[in-house]
């Protein structure tokens, strides 16, 4: 099923806050141009609107939502139900799986076995053709 990209967003330095942005360049092989995250298996992050707004609901903060954040927000969950290798199109480029979002430790919803959505809802993804994406752009799941 295809989703659209919502938000866009990039940290220039790590730890620093994410701006968003209207488009966003993906080379091949680094990321995100400008992204403090510069190659690696975990160029870009990509997770659902749905997550984002059950982070907000909730009372309890798990270790993640105070340091987490996405650089593409899509806004179906279908899209990010995928396993390592799967492949995804975002206007022209193609982006491929590398791992889901693992849950720490020291999590107090990990640590006490609560429900966390982001493990099933933010993939990490290395960018195989770049081009530059913008919102509203149609993300897709390419066939195997």
């Amino acid at each position: 099923m295809d989703s659209k990209a919502v938000r866009l967003k990039r940290a220039k330095v790590r730890g620093e806050a994410t701006e968003q942005l209207d488009e966003m360049r993906l080379i091949e092989g680094v990321g995100i141009e400008g992204n403090h995250i510069q190659g690696g298996s975990k160029q870009v992050c990509l997770c659902t609107k749905q997550a984002r707004d059950w982070m907000e609901q909730q009372t309890d903060k798990g270790l993640c939502f105070m340091r987490f954040d996405e650089n593409i927000l899509v806004d179906t969950p279908e899209v990010v139900k995928l396993a390592v290798g799967n492949r995804v199109a975002i206007g022209e480029g193609i982006l491929t799986v590398t791992a889901n979002k693992p849950c720490f430790d020291e999590c107090i919803l990990h640590s006490t076995n609560r429900y966390c959505m982001l493990s099933e809802s933010v993939v990490f993804l290395s960018v195989e053709v770049g081009t530059t994406i913008r919102i509203g752009d149609i993300v897709r799941v390419l066939p195997d």
